[in-house]
């Protein structure tokens, strides 16, 4: 469905959430006796409970426990970490590199590696993730042609046929069929590709050309936006929002003109309704939208003779006890905070 609104400039841009916190490491790669490379990341990777350090000795990882280190030689082809996650469902978290044509996976508990090849040609880890609600993550690779999941647990792969370079969206992995295990959205050019356990793969064509994004940089970018279980995925284009409905199959199309940005943390509930909403700013003029999936439609909040058409978010808060947020803005006009309530579409000044 389409929503006309006014057509303006273009510009795409999307709010980047705030960076997570550094993580402290309580662990160090040097014993007493000796010093075993660089720390990468400590994790507790036998299941007790305590952090393990875990650490780059170049030809081999090392994990350094105390005074106690364990060696795992590893072949001379160049390596880079892709996590530190549990993947076989065993109690602690493996150590998963992408070498050369394998995947080379650290597994503590048990004291051993495991090589699971994966090809010659180009490859990318794309997202690590339980997509079959079995203990243990699974591992979705792309190639040219081809989305890869790997289950370290047994070292079986099953392949699905893109046909064309596809990028998996890790940000917007998440369960979208409100069944156990989380489906993985690719970008395949002018296509969506979604692939889960128990739909297999499916492919959604969005737009002529590659000029479209999937929103990961937003918290709730993929979430129930309509009171269904299972999540919704927020697609961004030049001129319109896409709402896509894995569990429907539909993807909604709300037309808003050629600048908007959505707003940081603007995923989320409004109006009290199940399903969260989508607070976006309209350049040029200064609107505030709210986007009702659930409903299917597109609110325009004009700021005229209160925040004006330049403003700067503030926050959210809900101060009126009534379900659903209210949005804080700042007008840099007069430097005053206005409160936006979205339920009724009424300004009120602080």
């Amino acid at each position: 469905m389409r929503h006309p609104i006014r057509n303006m400039g273009f510009a795409l841009c999307m709010a980047a959430a705030a960076a997570a916190p550094s993580q402290v490491f309580a662990q160090s790669c040097s014993t007493s006796t000796a010093y075993y490379g660089e720390l990468i990341q400590a994790a507790d990777l036998d299941g007790n409970g305590s952090l393990e350090a875990v650490c780059n000795g170049y030809s081999e990882i090392n994990v350094v426990s105390g005074s106690a280190a364990t060696r795992y030689p590893l072949s001379n082809t160049p390596w880079t970490l892709a996590s530190v996650i549990d993947v076989d469902g065993s109690p602690g978290a493996e150590v998963v590199l992408k070498q050369g044509n394998q995947l080379t996976i650290v597994k503590h508990y048990a004291r051993t590696t495991a090589a699971i090849y994966i090809g010659t040609t180009s490859w990318d880890i794309g997202a690590i993730a339980d997509v079959d609600a079995i203990a243990g993550n699974e591992i979705a690779i792309t190639t040219p042609t081809l989305l890869r999941i790997v289950y370290p647990r047994n070292g079986s792969i099953t392949d699905h046929y893109i046909g064309t370079a596809s990028r998996v969206v890790a940000g917007a992995v998440a369960d979208m069929d409100g069944l156990p295990g989380a489906e993985i959205p690719l970008e395949a050019g002018s296509n969506l590709v979604v692939y889960g356990r128990n739909t297999g793969l499916r492919t959604t064509w969005v737009t002529n050309g590659t000029n479209w994004k999937i929103c990961a940089d937003i918290a709730n970018c993929a979430s129930d936006m309509n009171g269904v279980a299972g999540a919704e995925l927020l697609l961004a284009l030049p001129s319109e929002v896409k709402i896509y409905s894995l569990k429907s199959g539909a993807l909604n199309s709300y037309w808003i003109g050629s600048q908007y940005a959505t707003l940081d943390n603007g995923v989320r509930d409004l109006d009290g309704v199940a399903g969260n909403d989508v607070a976006m700013a309209q350049g040029g003029n200064g609107n505030l939208l709210i986007l009702r999936p659930a409903s299917g439609t597109l609110q325009t909040i004009n700021g005229a003779g209160s925040f004006g058409s330049s403003w700067t978010l503030v926050g959210y808060a809900n101060l009126d006890g009534v379900a659903g947020d209210e949005i804080r803005v700042r007008s840099n006009s007069n430097n005053r905070i206005y409160r936006v309530y979205p339920r009724s579409g009424t300004v009120s000044v602080e």
